[in-house]
């Protein structure tokens, strides 16, 4: 009898641990780091066993803090794995998106961070992202410490970002003061304590504006 007890105590406490976790849904379209060729794409992901809704936002914002009302969107109860925009998103600029999934009672883990280029007019752009501004990373790959050189040209700051090579935003590095007396600012990062692969810096303006990407490798 005790044994009997046990099973069934130990098969509800399965099956509600089991109801308490929800997968977090693989984003499917546009792929990461890719150029669309429309300004309303057709974002898609994998469906997740017991969701009943998914949530997804695309946000020109790389901190997902700000998320604006006008040039980005933010859904949270879509019963369907895919969702075109219902405006177009902003031409020849760097969009952030993420989904997760919601059951009645919970809400998943949001995905990785996928990043894609708009096209200028409709038609793809270039291949790869152009730097707005002076950037150089050296040595780069970087055993310890990598210093960072740029020139903010016009723009009086921006800050920097570290993002893994899945598009997980890893840390906010640091702000840069534009010395326009000065012919650049540098600074130096210690990347000991981040596991061997590869990096992308994002140097991005406090209005979302994206100045530079630079791809680093720490081994």
């Amino acid at each position: 009898m005790k044994l009997l007890t046990y099973f069934i105590a130990s098969m509800f406490i399965s099956a509600l641990y089991a109801e308490e976790y929800i997968a977090t849904p693989i984003q499917i379209t546009p792929e990461h780091k890719s150029e669309v060729r429309t300004l309303r794409p057709n974002f898609t992901w994998h469906s997740v066993e017991n969701a009943i809704y998914y949530g997804i936002q695309i946000t020109t914002d790389v901190t997902f803090l700000n998320i604006s009302a006008v040039s980005d969107l933010d859904r949270g109860f879509i019963s369907d794995t895919s969702i075109i925009p219902e405006f177009s998103l902003h031409a020849d600029t760097l969009y952030f998106w993420r989904v997760r999934a919601r059951t009645l009672q919970q809400t998943s883990e949001w995905s990785d961070i996928h990043y894609i280029k708009t096209p200028k007019t409709g038609n793809i752009f270039e291949k790869n992202y152009k730097n707005k501004i002076d950037i150089e990373c050296f040595p780069n790959p970087v055993t310890s410490i990598a210093n960072i050189k740029i020139n903010l040209n016009k723009y009086a700051q921006a800050d920097l970002y570290l993002f893994d090579n899945n598009g997980r935003l890893v840390e906010k590095l640091c702000t840069i003061q534009n010395n326009f007396d000065a012919d650049y600012e540098q600074i130096s990062m210690n990347f000991n304590k981040y596991p061997p692969g590869p990096y992308n810096i994002f140097c991005i303006t406090s209005n979302s504006e994206v100045l530079a990407i630079i791809s680093v490798t720490a081994i």
